[in-house]
């Protein structure tokens, strides 16, 4: 077990519009965007305040006994 760590993998630019991109779609998500799928988990929450979104786009993982113990925990799309 161990961590790899690259140093200036992508660069400044790259970084940029990985993150731009990653706020666009949580804006697109909290304005209803994805409604029709099951995308989104929310936690950590800190008072009012989510500090953790995860996006699925179709996919998920599970870490808990009871995740893992729901009859669709197969599936990709489970909720």
């Amino acid at each position: 077990m161990g961590v790899t760590q690259y140093n200036d993998f992508y660069t400044e630019a790259e970084m940029q519009e990985i993150e731009r991109a990653a706020d666009s779609t949580d804006q697109e998500a909290r304005a209803g965007g994805y409604s029709d799928v099951p995308l989104t988990h929310q936690s950590s929450m800190k008072g009012a305040r989510v500090s953790r979104t995860k996006f699925f786009f179709s996919a998920r993982y599970l870490w808990t006994k009871e995740q893992m113990d729901e009859p669709d925990s197969a599936l990709a799309e489970g909720s």
